[in-house]
């Protein structure tokens, strides 16, 4: 009789466990789409900033750059633990956070996309632990395309602190 009790609290106990493990397993993927898609949001109210930046100063047409723009890419490249590459209309690299790429040609679906497409489309791609999402520039006055901004982010953390307790 005692083994049969223990036996039936068991399985009760496994019964009890499934469903619960099953409910974990679902909210925490809820929870990492949740924060990603806030992530992208805050990454594209950013991008519309130095995108305003942009327009207003006429960054993209001197050759004398304004440092307003340079230090809010480097501000944001710095909190996303990302980069943050401005191209402009000929696809040439105006600006890359990480100097590697300055004055080089980039050639992207996404950034030749953005040029073709809706003004108001972005662009998000996943690559391994970043996260990335390109956007146009657009002139206000004209509503033209006149550049875009490839922006990158580290999502590591947020697949760690959603994935540790699977």
């Amino acid at each position: 009789m005692h083994s049969m009790r223990v036996q039936v609290f068991g399985i009760l106990v496994c019964l009890g466990l499934i469903p619960v493990i099953f409910m974990f397993n679902i909210i925490s993927d809820t929870y990492s789409s949740q924060m990603k898609s806030q992530r992208i949001d805050d990454m594209h109210s950013y991008g519309t900033i130095i995108s305003n930046l942009i327009t207003s100063t006429g960054y993209l047409y001197n050759s004398a750059y304004d440092d307003v723009v340079d230090s809010e890419a480097e501000n944001i490249a710095n909190l996303y633990q990302g980069r943050v590459i401005i191209v402009n209309q000929d696809l040439n690299i105006v600006k890359d956070t990480y100097n590697l790429e300055n004055d080089k040609t980039l050639i992207s679906t996404e950034v030749v996309q953005c040029f073709s497409g809706s003004v108001s489309t972005k662009y998000v791609n996943y690559i391994g632990s970043y996260l990335q999402l390109t956007m146009p520039i657009v002139n206000s006055d004209t509503d033209t395309v006149i550049g875009a901004i490839v922006m990158t982010s580290y999502i590591k953390n947020i697949n760690q602190i959603t994935h540790n307790h699977n």
